[in-house]
């Protein structure tokens, strides 16, 4: 009777919390769905005789459209004891004792995954011993497709309801990414072949590339609303219009870093190149660009930095996929992966208030040779202009080294798009075109930071846009590779910003590029 009486003690005192709490059912009035609705409180699950838990539903479902539950299996050791100490003092009819078993036995079952006994596991809270699974966790860990093993997931467990109460604001965030994981893993079958709607009775198509359905889950809003707090963003994150770089734009002057700027300029590009590194980890036949997607953002919030693609003039995602015939700018989505496919990944951050910018193009398995050639032309272009980086060297020149290479290995290069300057703002002064004969302003100085990113096309040169207003596409449906790296113009020469730890220098490797 004192375990019930606290029960509904326990019920009244916490009507205002959002975590789900279990219905007592002892004669009292049941508490109207109207009360329920504006306590945000899930319907509670029952008490047996003697304050012992008899079957508990854990429905509920997680904010966000995604099904999970919010509520937690609320058994501490103290209530147990008492319970136990109830039975004892308290006679009854066998029927409710036999009652009472089973009611203890569902509820250890809650605590598990799979309805076995809950092996010891240390709190997520507070790191104390513990048995009570996060339903929300349960949930979702019976969604996952067959050979989904993501060790970042995982199903959290506490030590008691306060315990995960007082925890829960932060834990719910890892319920978002985990269903985007899950979706972007789960076969859809002709689901996934649907397009956008931008595409709905699109034909003009150059090659044999379509868009795929992106996620339904965790989109721009979501991805926003749950960065940390400690997390700088550009300009243009809450609106997707980035003020600073458009009142820069008629600026033709080009900025020398100051030394304390430059290493903050280094630290961005050294987290983006650790963030590239684990998105070309994912690169694989099989594997979706929305998963590469996914594996960027939370390589590049779980480094304190911003993905700098993401709403900028509201792209949807936090890096570029460009696959085969597409030039840049490809918005990852659901299509597989597939032997032979060539694809570039296009990461950049944004770090306490500096971007960095860099790309490579990777062979998925097996390519065709033409392939293989077009990739290493692309790498070898941009060597070359990097070969020129010096004081006194101007911009215009870089052009004209790349083009003749691309030549002289049956490549065209692609002139609507071009390396720029980099720092404080995504894209600034100075323009680096990749072409011959182009008319960009400026001489190279130390201090001067930009990328240089030569587009180089199997075929020719031209491109079009597709009515996504971002992936640029080869005209004729040839082929296209990139790679990409940020500069620092120093007093002899120059350093490469985003270049892999301990390789001061490029050099072709095959092996690096293929998956």
């Amino acid at each position: 009777a004192d375990v019930v009486d606290d029960a509904r003690h326990e019920l009244r005192s916490r009507r205002g919390s959002c975590t789900a709490l279990k219905r007592v059912r002892t004669g009292q009035r049941r508490p109207s769905q109207e009360s329920l609705r504006h306590s945000k409180l899930t319907p509670p699950a029952r008490l047996g005789p003697a304050g012992t838990a008899a079957s508990p539903s854990l429905a509920g479902l997680g904010r966000g459209g995604v099904s999970v539950r919010s509520s937690i299996v609320r058994r501490t050791e103290a209530s147990k004891a008492a319970s136990l100490d109830a039975t004892k003092a308290t006679p009854r009819h066998p029927r409710a004792a036999q009652s009472s078993k089973k009611s203890e036995a569902k509820m250890a079952d809650d605590a598990t995954v799979d309805g076995s006994s809950a092996p010891a596991q240390s709190c997520a809270g507070c790191g104390a011993p513990a048995a009570m699974a996060c339903p929300s966790c349960v949930k979702l860990k019976k969604t996952e497709p067959p050979g989904f093993d993501n060790p970042q997931f995982g199903v959290a467990y506490y030590c008691a309801q306060d315990c995960f109460k007082k925890h829960w604001k932060k834990h719910k965030l890892a319920h978002k990414p985990w269903a985007a994981a899950i979706e972007i893993a789960t076969p859809l079958g002709d689901a996934a072949r649907v397009m956008p709607d931008c595409f709905r009775g699109y034909v003009d198509w150059t090659g044999t590339l379509r868009p795929w359905a992106r996620p339904a889950v965790d989109g721009t809003a979501e991805r926003l609303g749950r960065l940390p707090a400690n997390v700088a963003k550009p300009d243009y994150a809450p609106h997707g219009q980035p003020i600073s770089e458009q009142a820069d734009r008629r600026n033709r002057s080009i900025r020398k870093y100051e030394p304390k700027h430059v290493d903050g300029i280094r630290e961005a590009c050294r987290v983006g190149r650790e963030v590239l590194d684990a998105a070309g980890r994912a690169v694989r036949a099989g594997v979706t660009t929305a998963e590469i997607d996914r594996v960027t953002y939370e390589a590049t919030v779980e480094r304190g930095a911003y993905p700098s693609p993401l709403n900028y003039y509201n792209f949807p995602c936090a890096v570029c996929t460009s696959v085969n015939e597409v030039i840049c700018h490809g918005i990852p989505d659901l299509r597989p992966l597939e032997e032979g496919d060539v694809v570039n990944v296009d990461v950049s951050v944004f770090l306490n208030g500096y971007h960095g910018d860099l790309n490579e193009t990777f062979v998925v398995g097996k390519a065709a040779d033409e392939d293989l050639n077009l990739v290493e032309t692309a790498f070898r272009c941009l060597m070359a202009g990097a070969d020129l980086i010096k004081p006194g060297t101007t911009y215009r020149s870089v052009g004209a080294v790349v083009d003749k290479l691309a030549k002289s290995r049956g490549c065209s290069v692609v002139k609507t798009y071009c390396g720029h300057g980099i720092g404080e703002l995504f894209h600034t002064a100075p323009n680096v075109p990749h072409y011959a004969k182009n008319k960009a302003v400026g001489v190279m100085e130390p201090g001067h930071i930009f990328t240089i990113e030569p587009m180089i096309n199997v075929g020719g040169w031209r491109d079009k846009t597709w009515p996504d207003d971002w992936t640029a596409v080869t005209a004729d449906g040839s082929r296209s590779a990139q790679f990409e790296h940020t500069f620092l113009v120093t007093a002899d020469g120059y350093e490469i910003l985003t270049m892999r730890e301990n390789e001061p220098r490029m050099v072709w490797d095959l092996a690096k590029q293929q998956r």
